[in-house]
């Protein structure tokens, strides 16, 4: 088994011009921007205990314990609302995303 000391210099700089080319580039100023707007547009879409959940936890960082009590529910029921408020957002903006690109075709 070989660990990535044992490779040579030649090795590991082919390895890392892999790595770079497989990298996607890094979007832009707009495109970040753009991101951000969808973003809180399909925030908008979640209904009030998803989006409650999910901005508490992922954006503002405040622990499951925290959450539960606040929303005055489990800690359990919270974890399945993020849970499903991430899986339902991934969904609306992936959808947006092919929409925008198939109407830019």
């Amino acid at each position: 088994m070989y660990t990535f000391t044992d490779l040579n210099l030649e090795e590991v700089e082919r390895i890392e011009k892999l790595i770079n080319q497989a990298s996607p580039p890094a979007p832009t100023a707009d495109e970040r921007q753009d991101l951000h707007g969808l973003l809180l547009k399909m925030l908008d879409r979640l209904n009030k205990q998803q989006r409650t959940a999910l901005v508490l936890r992922d954006i503002e960082g405040v622990p499951y314990e925290k959450i539960a009590e606040t929303m005055k529910c489990s800690e359990q029921a919270v974890r399945l609302k993020v849970f499903r408020a991430r899986a339902r957002l991934k969904n609306l903006v992936m959808k947006a995303l092919r929409r925008r690109e198939s109407l830019r075709r």
